[in-house]
């Protein structure tokens, strides 16, 4: 546990370099600008998720085997699989964007180019090598390590660059933020690969890799899963970019998505830390065991959700002032999306469970209802009530509702209770 708080402590600080990006570059660019630049950012880790092709979250569950049984060949096989295939689909897919965005552009022109989003895709191969490195490395017990490459480390070389691009320039843009995002990111690479190294067993470097053909194929699930729920995460600010909303709204959104996004980092960390120990355990059919870890993170998450809400009702209008002071507008859609997404975070490993116990095309049929019950509210309420608002409410009133199904069918087939004290 003391590795889960000193973790959460380092998560703590590269959010609040976040923010304190966010906070930055919303004052030199406004609100049209930065909602650019966090829409470019949204869509970054979509695209990045697409490019990973599930074998990031499909480690999970497959490698724990592999060092349970011995199975070194397959491991080093499962890391040059996993690497090659990520480099090669964000490489494919930059290309193809472009090649796309460009013609798009060319046939039907309009106002604005978003260079951000052209400049972000040229990085994804990076950040898709990133996620899937650090995960082997949270697995080889660098849970830590992968925090502080995956998190830390590139806020802090992206804050630098930001600070050196706005000395050497006046004005710092939305592309000019964006190259600063992506070389914080090239940065993690060599590190990344240090730590591997040192941490996976030596076993496994010791023997010539062995790969199977369904890999692939396996971890497909848990690619339309990590992309639906984080579309549904994300959707709320990409649809108001899409469906025309002023600039300045998706601004005004663009700064709650970035708080709330915490909350989102808070689950995906408890997954990290939790998730090959449950592993483990279901491999084992330990449900005691399952349970018990299940109670440690319910009770830690909880009082961590209560801190967060209650900060943002008490102080939700000064923090949303950093911004600029036109950002106040949206603190009634903070406070409520933080209520609501801190219920979601709660019920979300539920369907990780569900995974490892072998529901993965149920669970990613779920997701993409989901992403379609999300965009459906989020469209329907932005046009009867605020924007900002709906955005807000459509991102996570239905994911309580079918979270809520998966917790109960997880109970009751396997006796296996989320949420308990």
């Amino acid at each position: 546990m003391k590795i889960f708080i000193s973790s959460t402590t380092i998560v703590l600080i590269s959010y609040f370099v976040n923010y304190l990006i966010g906070i930055i570059l919303a004052q030199h660019m406004g609100p049209a600008g930065f909602g650019d630049y966090a829409t470019a950012i949204a869509w970054s880790l979509i695209f990045t998720i697409v490019i990973t092709l599930g074998l990031e979250k499909f480690s999970r569950q497959i490698i724990p085997y592999f060092i349970e049984n011995n199975r070194w060949q397959l491991y080093r096989g499962f890391l040059k699989y996993g690497t090659r295939s990520i480099a090669i689909a964000g490489t494919i897919f930059a290309v193809l964007f472009i090649g796309c965005f460009v013609t798009y552009n060319h046939l039907l022109p309009f106002d604005h180019n978003h260079p951000a989003l052209l400049t972000v895709v040229l990085f994804l191969p990076v950040t898709g090598i990133i996620r899937f490195l650090t995960e082997l490395i949270n697995i080889n017990h660098g849970f830590i390590h992968s925090i502080i490459i995956a998190r830390l480390q590139p806020a802090l070389i992206t804050l630098f660059f930001i600070i050196l691009f706005m000395m050497i320039k006046d004005k710092v843009n939305p592309v000019y933020a964006i190259l600063a995002y992506g070389i914080g990111w090239l940065t993690a690479i060599p590190i990344a690969i240090y730590y591997l190294k040192k941490l996976a067993p030596h076993e496994m470097w010791r023997t010539y890799p062995k790969y199977k053909k369904d890999w692939l194929k396996d971890a497909l699930p848990y690619l339309i899963s990590s992309m639906a729920i984080l579309g549904s995460v994300k959707c709320g600010l990409l649809l108001l970019e899409i469906i025309n909303v002023p600039e300045a709204i998706v601004g005004y959104y663009a700064a709650i998505d970035l708080i709330l996004f915490f909350l989102v980092t808070a689950s995906l960390l408890s997954n990290q830390y939790f998730a090959p120990k449950l592993s483990f355990a279901i491999h084992k059919s330990h449900t005691t065991k399952v349970n018990e870890i299940l109670k440690i993170r319910f009770r830690f998450l909880l009082i961590f959700l209560t801190i967060f809400c209650t900060v943002t009702i008490v102080f939700g209008r000064p923090i949303l002032s950093l911004y600029g002071p036109e950002f106040i507008i949206g603190y009634p859609a903070l406070v409520v999306g933080s209520i609501l997404m801190s219920i979601t975070v709660l019920l979300y490993i539920a369907s990780v469970l569900l995974q490892y116990k072998g529901h993965q095309h149920f669970i990613a049929k779920n997701f993409l209802l989901l992403l379609l019950s999300n965009c459906i509210c989020v469209i329907v309420l932005a046009f009867t009530i605020n924007p900002i608002m709906a955005a807000a409410i459509g991102i996570s009133a239905p994911a309580i509702l079918i979270l809520g199904i998966q917790n109960i069918m997880l109970y009751r087939r396997y006796n296996i209770l989320v949420c308990s004290l």
